[in-house]
């Protein structure tokens, strides 16, 4: 046989809304109320032979047509007025507790966590504050790490500082050079007299020469170019160009003639030169 549940907000006085305003007539064995009353939920199963005295909350008898029927009560529990109102929730935010029984609405912003630090209350921590919270790495701990400068891998000296692949590859190019010849040695150069060039000293270091800028301007206006003097070309060389001139040339030659000066002090040709080795120049 199926049951009835009735639900009311008042446990007695014959109103619309209490319990005990239900006909007995209508009631069958076994069936079930709910009465949330003065902020106290009850359950009561209706008994219909109990025939008890009614004694509130414990037995509700209805007021009309009760004869044995009674509301048996199974069920007390009272409810906290204690409550968290929605309002404090606000986007982003968590529900926490800083004291016993008192719950506070806490702000989680962008990039935090939740946590809690000494002597603090739980809140959103920042990195800082989390970093700040994390044990420094060692040799036989995980934790977090400080990265090393190029600078300061090269150096290699600190002992806790990470190293990275930009540091390691600063010092293999220090180590590259370190191997190279007169690494350590430092070269001081002097600041020359004004106008003076620099030179090689016997050591090879840097000296001040007695050679001015002058005189090496001097010596490349004096420079030497093939073809290029005065009365001299490719078939043809001058002496005396500008005066009584002596003029060599190859002109009409047929191929490579060989000519060797005589071992005198005096002409290739002429009276003195003929009368000096005594014979004559003859057509051929």
């Amino acid at each position: 046989m199926s049951k009835t549940a009735y639900c009311r907000t008042a446990l007695t006085g014959g109103t619309a809304d209490s319990l005990d305003a239900i006909d007995g007539s209508l009631l069958l064995d076994g069936d079930f109320a709910f009465v949330l009353a003065a902020n106290v939920f009850y359950m009561y199963l209706l008994d219909a032979d109990s025939a008890a005295a009614e004694s509130s909350p414990g037995i509700i008898s209805p007021d009309n047509n009760a004869g044995d029927k009674r509301w048996i009560n199974q069920i007390v529990y009272t409810l906290s007025t204690a409550y968290v109102a929605k309002s404090l929730f606000d986007a982003q935010t968590i529900l926490a507790a800083v004291s016993d029984d008192t719950p506070v609405a806490v702000t989680i912003t962008e990039q935090q966590v939740v946590g809690r630090l000494t002597g603090g209350n739980i809140k959103g921590l920042t990195v800082t504050e989390l970093t700040a919270l994390i044990n420094a790495a060692t040799d036989a701990l995980k934790g977090a790490v400080e990265l090393a400068t190029s600078a300061e891998s090269v150096t290699g000296t600190s002992a806790t500082l990470a190293d990275t692949p930009a540091g390691g590859q600063a010092k293999a190019e220090d180590e590259r050079i370190r191997q190279c010849e007169n690494f350590s040695e430092t070269i001081q150069y002097p600041i020359p007299t004004s106008g003076n060039m620099l030179k090689a000293a016997a050591d090879g270091s840097p000296a001040t020469g007695s050679n001015t800028d002058t005189d090496v301007a001097d010596a490349v206006t004096k420079k030497h170019t093939q073809n290029a003097d005065t009365g001299t070309t490719a078939t043809s060389f001058k002496i005396n160009s500008s005066g009584n001139e002596a003029d060599l040339q190859t002109t009409g030659l047929t191929g490579d003639r060989d000519y060797t000066l005589p071992d005198i002090d005096t002409m290739l040709a002429g009276a003195a030169l003929m009368t000096h080795n005594t014979f004559e120049i003859i057509a051929y």
